[in-house]
């Protein structure tokens, strides 16, 4: 059902509300602060697939109060980054994005 979801053990038991989804590793800045060590030669991403079969483990399990997409700079994944708000969206999830506006 879900494709390459990779979920830590402690959290499959526990009601999550709430999440955050690392949507790519890639961002135009160099932050030497960088706690995820983005930088645009980062190239990797998770696929809408991805993204919402994230969604759905944890909604099947409790009903989420927020998704939010952080990243790297989840602003590059484009028109994927939308139709994943609008999947929430669909889904009466509310969302939150983690941006430096680059």
């Amino acid at each position: 059902m879900y494709e390459e979801i990779t979920v830590d053990k402690y959290l499959q038991d526990k009601d999550i509300r709430e999440i955050a989804i690392v949507t790519t590793d890639r961002c135009e800045a160099r932050c030497a602060h960088c706690l995820m060590e983005s930088s645009p030669d980062r190239t990797e991403r998770l696929s809408v697939k991805q993204i919402t079969d994230y969604i759905d483990y944890f909604s099947a399990k409790e009903e989420l109060q927020l998704v939010c997409f952080t990243g790297g700079e989840s602003t590059l994944l484009g028109d994927d980054l939308l139709e994943a708000i609008a999947y929430c969206s669909e889904h009466d999830i509310p969302t939150r994005l983690v941006t430096n506006a680059t």
